[in-house]
């Protein structure tokens, strides 16, 4: 049989909310037991790269939609978005009070003094509506985002990939 590279997304494809099937992970096993390589590209950043799908040790991913790959435990290609683009975007977010995250290779980043604003937005639902797995199964998620999560002073120091806002309130020119 000839070896084959096989490319996987993750969110709404191979994992549904936070779980992957079975019949999906045996099917993984069975791939790798015949020699071909497995890749996830995301469009998530590494930082984000948890759980089940850091579980599963694909050992090479294409993540922050293209921007980083990564062989084994080496980056070998990464290109972050250029000072410039980077400057205008968060000058016109901040002079509109728009909530953002960076994702770098290391980290998400929040502009200093916003991490609990932006952890506000991965909120525990009240008890008495939910099972106690879910419950549980929410603040393992809300710990997990606040600790791939730094604050910042200055957002131009960070090599960045990509950059998220979230529930902006913005007039555009003409309406």
């Amino acid at each position: 049989m000839n070896k084959k590279i096989i490319f996987f997304d993750a969110d709404g494809t191979i994992v549904k909310g936070s779980n992957i099937s079975l019949l999906t992970l045996e099917a993984f096993k069975k791939l790798k037991e015949n020699g071909h390589i497995l890749v996830l590209s995301t469009g998530r950043a590494i930082p984000a790269i948890d759980g089940v799908l850091k579980d599963m040790n694909f050992g090479n991913t294409i993540c922050s939609g293209g921007g980083v790959v990564v062989i084994g435990d080496e980056i070998v290609y990464s290109r972050p978005m250029s000072k410039e683009s980077q400057k205008e975007l968060l000058d016109y977010f901040d002079k509109h009070n728009v909530l953002y995250n960076l994702e770098a290779n290391d980290y998400i980043y929040i502009k200093k003094g916003y991490k609990e604003k932006y952890l506000r937005l991965f909120q525990l639902p009240d008890k008495d509506t939910v099972t106690i797995d879910e419950y549980n199964k929410c603040k393992s998620m809300l710990e997990k985002v606040s600790s791939r999560t730094k604050e910042v002073d200055d957002a131009m120091e960070i090599d960045i990939n990509k950059l998220h806002y979230y529930a902006a309130d913005i007039l555009y020119d003409g309406g």
